[in-house]
């Protein structure tokens, strides 16, 4: 399943849909459209807070039904009398199959026969099977857990969401020129600190890319400059003025020292 041609095509796929999405960067240079990409941007921290309380909720059934259900994984059910056959649903019988079914319950579109047990007829002495065999504790354990999730992320999870993100909209429609200029200005950064020219022109040398590259070549690969016989020259001269100028002083504080000690 990891073929190379599918994996191209799947990635090509996001990458189509990514690129996409690139155009609503620049929705925010409208005024009318702006506010809301600024909006829809900052409901994803509303919505990454939720989605860690989504997980932990969502994982913890995915446990709890799935190990309720995984002994009754491929049984099949015989009706004595019609002798028609009943095989139990995958519906919570692994992790995978049980985080499916309550990923999609939460938009109402699970089957309502998900939760149904089926067990396997018990054999009677003669080989004959007897009467139909049923756990109905077990099932209603496994639909109360399945109802108490879909009330609890349909009914309180989504309506804090929408909520949240409410709140979130009503904050940036309320700040609406701050926001709106703000983020303009950065898109306006961008074009100024970046080249601007599309592919394949972007490869093309320009004074912002030399000043990059330049700069980038200073920073990681530093050349060991090896000293010219004219900087010497001016280590010597500027040597021996620092020292004329000391001798200087000290003769002039002597000078000045000789009257006083005639006086005495």
């Amino acid at each position: 399943y990891l073929d190379p041609q599918l994996l191209a095509e799947g990635f090509f796929c996001i990458g189509t849909v990514m690129a996409f999405f690139r155009l609503l960067f620049y929705v925010q240079l409208n005024h009318e459209l702006g506010p809301l990409q600024i909006s829809l941007g900052k409901m994803t921290v509303d919505f990454s807070q939720f989605l860690i309380i989504f997980i932990i909720v969502i994982g913890s059934f995915t446990a709890g039904l799935c190990r309720l259900y995984e002994y009754y994984d491929g049984m099949i059910q015989i009706d004595p009398e019609t002798n028609a056959t009943s095989r139990q649903e995958s519906s919570f019988i692994n992790a995978y199959d049980t985080f499916t079914v309550l990923f999609w319950g939460l938009f109402c579109m699970s089957s309502q026969e998900a939760g149904i047990v089926v067990i396997e007829n018990l054999p009677s002495e003669g080989g004959e099977l007897e009467a139909i065999n049923t756990h109905d504790f077990t099932q209603m354990v496994g639909y109360c857990l399945f109802a108490v999730y879909c009330v609890f992320t349909v009914i309180v999870l989504m309506n804090m969401l929408i909520g949240a993100m409410s709140n979130t909209f009503q904050r940036v429609t309320d700040n609406l020129d701050v926001e709106w200029i703000f983020a303009r200005t950065e898109i306006y950064l961008t074009f100024m600190s970046q080249t601007v020219l599309p592919p394949p022109l972007n490869f093309l040398p320009t004074r912002v890319g030399a000043s990059v590259f330049s700069a980038f070549r200073k920073k990681f690969f530093k050349i060991e400059e090896t000293p010219r016989e004219d900087q010497e020259n001016f280590e010597n001269v500027m040597g021996k003025l620092v020292a004329r100028y000391f001798s200087k002083k000290r003769k002039e504080e002597t000078s000045s020292e000789k009257p006083d000690s005639s006086l005495d």
